[in-house]
């Protein structure tokens, strides 16, 4: 039989694309339900709010078929093509996305910058709950793709490619349908993140900077996938993790302390570091209990370089070992082995699943579990706000334009105080909005009144606006929320002022006319009548 590593590069990605396109089967499809019942509302063991079975997509069978079409129309593009499902987070300059036709058609024009996508962020904007934003790097031509699709059983999210170019260009996204909780009960969104491979023949070092750069600055979670065992070199390949804190800067003021140790800093913004190596054949050592202690102990310190080796490349692997360790706040090694050696099997491989090795399948579920098991909702710099669907449009924009800009670097404190504070204001300009509505619907017909019945409507009008500022600062620290209440009733108390004025200017002028009113119908027919009398007297003194 043919060894795997004869199909590692090309076959799979090749299979796996063509599978995209088959029309599938009915019995496929209901044994592909009843291999991972769920039942409506039932919470899954890994804390996922299920309202449907799974892993089924979100589009019923019959829907399934205008789906591939229009992936297969999109990839006969002149460039490069994604499902109905995901949406393009950024881009290469040389690559337009069109939203009416959802193709993505690659230009003439040269590769140099990077531009943000309205469509996805208008997606990202309605999301007003925390996100858990899971995203993947790695080598191109390595599964990325169906690996992140399969983790959260979205088989059709992102289309696999069968070419030897690249076929995710940018960082493409999906916002999984089901609610997950995390190891708190709360509960978040998870938002996949699809990036270009590293390394493609389409890109230059520099490309592959900004994009695995952007990753890290939008992941909570991160997917490091390669194939087989690490060695040196592929340590050697990962140099510039090494020097993320100089693409990255985790604080807005470093001067007099630039020099201190900054990993509390990278650790709060981080992602969760796992690296997924595909493929893996070998056992590890006996020494060894799993993949990640082999890293910790043969590759970081012994068998693949040594410490007191002082050659360039032998501390460039070493840099990149400690960067991984260092820079982000947990670290994990998974393998998998390959799925099957059948070519055959390989390209069908979505419709024969059961076909599949039976190891890779349950190592498979394995992972799953541990993805699921470290979902967090991404944490911001300031400490205690998480971020939203929102916030992470936000930062999106920001670090785009930063990472653009010659000269300048992502700054991830700064990044997130800019999106607080301009949060900040339009919250407040729109529960300014929210009472003014409310007091003028209230008020407007029944002043004036009684100052204790406009002070009964400014506090119903306060606790809603109140209501609506909590909904629209979830993730901001409670801090700042209580900031930004106290602002907000002393802005409320001077608008309660200005309609207690009316209502005194209003009370005013309806006593002065109720005034002239009663002195018109009681007072002036007695005085007139009084005048009358004292002329017919006088005509009888003078007469």
């Amino acid at each position: 039989m043919a060894s795997w590593s004869a199909y590692q590069t090309e076959s799979e990605e090749e299979a796996l694309a063509k599978a995209m396109q088959l029309s599938l089967m009915e019995d496929e499809k209901s044994s592909r339900k009843a291999e991972f019942p769920i039942h409506i509302g039932e919470e899954t063991p890994d804390g996922r709010l299920s309202s449907r079975e799974a892993p089924s997509s979100s589009s019923s069978s019959h829907q399934r078929q205008p789906q591939r079409e229009e992936a297969r129309l999109l990839k006969s593009a002149h460039g490069v093509g994604h499902s109905a499902g995901a949406l393009p987070l950024c881009l290469p300059n040389n690559y337009q996305w069109n939203s009416k036709t959802r193709q993505c058609v690659k230009t003439e024009e040269k590769r140099s910058s990077l531009y943000f996508v309205e469509d996805s962020l208008r997606e990202l904007r309605k999301i007003k709950s925390p996100v858990c934003t899971v995203s993947i790097a790695g080598p191109y031509r390595k599964g990325k793709s169906y690996i992140l699709s399969q983790i959260f059983d979205q088989p059709e999210v992102f289309p696999l490619g069968h070419k030897m170019v690249a076929e995710t260009m940018g960082i493409w996204m999906w916002i999984v349908p089901e609610k997950y909780k995390d190891a708190r009960g709360r509960e978040i969104t998870v938002v996949l993140l699809d990036s270009e491979g590293i390394d493609a023949a389409s890109g230059v070092g520099r490309d592959d900077n900004q994009i695995f750069t952007l990753t890290v600055l939008l992941a909570s979670v991160l997917i490091y996938n390669s194939s087989s065992v690490p060695t040196r070199r592929d340590l050697e390949g990962l140099d510039f993790i090494s020097k993320l804190s100089g693409r990255i800067h985790a604080r807005s003021d470093r001067g007099a302390t630039l020099h201190q140790n900054e990993t509390e800093f990278f650790h709060r913004t981080f992602p969760f570091f796992i690296w997924l190596l595909r493929d893996v054949t070998q056992a590890v050592p006996e020494d060894c209990k799993d993949i990640k202690d082999y890293f910790l102990k043969k590759i970081r310190i012994q068998t693949v370089f040594r410490q007191e080796d002082s050659g360039s490349e032998s501390q460039k692997s070493q840099k990149v070992a400690e960067g991984i360790l260092g820079f982000f706040p947990g670290f994990e090694a998974f393998s998998l082995p390959p799925p099957t050696a059948d070519e055959e099997i390989m390209r069908t491989i979505c419709e024969n699943k059961d076909q599949l090795q039976a190891k890779f399948l349950r190592q498979l579920e394995d992972f799953k579990y541990l993805i699921k098991s470290i979902l967090v909702p991404k944490h911001s710099y300031t400490e205690g706000e998480l971020v939203t669907g929102e916030g992470l449009a936000a930062l999106v924009t920001q670090y785009v334009d930063a990472i653009n800009t010659p000269g300048f670097v992502p700054n991830v404190q700064g990044a997130w105080d800019l999106f607080v504070e301009t949060k900040c204001f339009e919250t407040k300009k729109v529960c300014e909005q929210k009472y003014d509505e409310l007091m003028t619907l209230q008020l407007s017909e029944v002043l004036p009144c009684d100052n204790d019945e406009i002070r009964a409507y400014h506090n119903s009008a306060l606790e809603e606006t109140e209501e609506l500022l909590l909904r629209e600062m979830i993730g901001i620290s409670t801090n700042t929320v209580e900031k930004q209440l106290r602002q907000l009733k002393t802005s409320f108390s001077r608008r309660l002022n200005v309609w207690q004025t009316k209502n005194s200017k209003l009370t005013k002028q309806l006593c002065e006319n109720l005034l002239l009113k009663l002195k018109a119908k009681h007072l002036d027919p007695v005085i007139e009548q009084l005048q009358e009398e004292m002329a017919r007297n006088y005509h009888l003194m003078t007469s």
